[in-house]
């Protein structure tokens, strides 16, 4: 089965980590039961609830992953596959359509991976 990573780096993402979770558990299910997934938020030290958070979606779904950085590093990362939707607030139409094309686009792939960052 071919998988796909999702990683997610956070900041203070305390109102937000629970419905990602939720939008990207219920998109695999219906949308793209084909494939494996893993949802690995990356946290930048965060300094509300959003470790704690993430703790209890890592016991609730076993395909929740988490990293916490002992510090703030600023910018975690950067993917020439960043695929960045313009609100939080599109979780379902637009993170669903960017995971479904990219998901489509890599066929041949057995392993795919896909950013999805916050804007403030």
């Amino acid at each position: 089965m071919k998988k796909i990573s999702i990683l997610v780096p956070t900041y203070n993402e305390e109102d937000n980590v629970e419905k990602l979770e939720y939008v990207i558990r219920n998109m695999m299910a219906e949308q793209l039961a084909a494939y494996d997934y893993e949802l690995v938020f990356i946290d930048n030290d965060s300094k509300d609830k959003t470790q704690q958070k993430i703790e209890a979606l890592c016991k609730q779904n076993k395909k929740v992953k988490a990293i916490f950085n002992a510090k703030n590093y600023d910018t975690i990362a950067k993917f020439d596959c960043i695929k960045k939707p313009s609100q939080i607030s599109a979780y379902k139409s637009e993170y669903s359509k960017q995971v479904i094309k990219y998901a489509k686009a890599e066929k041949n792939s057995n392993h795919m991976y896909y950013f999805i960052s916050f804007e403030s």
